[in-house]
């Protein structure tokens, strides 16, 4: 009888042992522990960087993991943006206004291209206060950085009171 697709897919040892550490990190995340997030990051984007790794790898990987696909690539865009010491140093900042960093505004913040304009933004939401939803808006509405960015769904009150800022 031939090995299912499961077996062929994600069978060696090797696959096994990324599997149980992505496992871990994932179960970390949940908790609430929001490097977590990022060391999924630097393993999808190790395992990226290898060629023999396609998308029905990574889909069966996210499904036995317990995420989506997008989500483990947009961990992966945190790896890519900042290493794990900028990124635990982000996470402990906070601004004049008591502001902090969360990964929901650093994943927003990870599709923007120019490194200067991520930074830019991050000061931004740590003087202002922004939240995630203001960030998103942001990076939509401004050529430099929105690059395949979409416009954020719900724009409220908030939004207009401070990008009017």
């Amino acid at each position: 009888m031939p090995p299912s697709n499961k077996q062929r897919l994600v069978g060696s040892p090797h696959d096994e042992n990324i599997l149980e550490r992505l496992s871990l990190l994932v179960a970390r995340h949940r908790a609430g522990d929001e490097r977590a997030g990022r060391g999924i990051g630097a393993i999808v984007r190790d395992l990226r960087a290898s060629a023999h790794r396609g998308d029905a790898w990574f889909r069966e990987t996210a499904a036995r993991i317990g995420m989506c696909r997008s989500a483990l690539y947009a961990r992966e865009r945190l790896a890519r943006c900042w290493s794990a010491a900028q990124y635990d140093r982000l996470l402990r900042r906070s601004g004049p206004v008591g502001a902090r960093i969360h990964e929901a505004h650093l994943l927003a913040l990870s599709r923007v291209t120019n490194a200067g304009r991520r930074g830019f933004l991050i000061e931004r939401v740590l003087a202002e206060g922004l939240t995630v939803l203001d960030v998103k808006a942001l990076i939509a509405a401004d050529p430099e950085a929105s690059a395949g960015v979409k416009a954020p769904r719900r724009l409220g009150a908030t939004f207009q009171t401070r990008v009017d800022r």
